[in-house]
């Protein structure tokens, strides 16, 4: 996949999708063309989520709970400072944390963010973040 996050083809995506739906409605011969171009390149979100390694399975518990976030890459050990403190790994700053890459469509996208907050409701001391943004995805 390539993946381009320009907010002109995220418009042009969402515009084709009203188009598409625009010609069905009106019993245009050429929607398939529409439908077709439409799919090539559809519109995905992308979402990080840095937490604390300790609410992880907590954090994966959730996502299998709201069947969400069947594929994803983690990267196992993240160190840095964020708004919860430093994470080093460290005999100063022992912590460390993880990384979720995910990609989805908008629904997922949507389902992943409250169960991320059913889980920041009961770490409320834990650092979990999530950070979402809008790419276009395009074979």
């Amino acid at each position: 996949y390539t993946a381009y996050s320009t907010n002109s083809l995220i418009r042009e995506k969402r515009d084709a999708r009203k188009n598409i739906s625009n010609a069905l409605n009106t019993g245009e011969k050429n929607w398939q063309v529409r439908y077709y171009d439409y799919m090539r390149s559809k519109i995905m979100k992308r979402i990080e989520v840095i937490g604390n390694r300790s609410i992880e399975d907590d954090l994966f518990d959730r996502f299998k709970l709201n069947g969400v976030v069947k594929y994803y890459t983690k990267i196992p050990f993240v160190h840095g400072v964020g708004s919860s403190g430093p994470r080093m790994g460290d005999h100063i700053w022992p912590e460390e944390n993880f990384m979720l890459i995910i990609y989805c469509d908008e629904e997922e996208a949507v389902i992943i963010q409250k169960s991320i907050e059913e889980v920041k409701q009961y770490f409320k001391d834990e650092g979990l973040k999530m950070f979402e943004s809008e790419l276009v995805c395009s074979v």
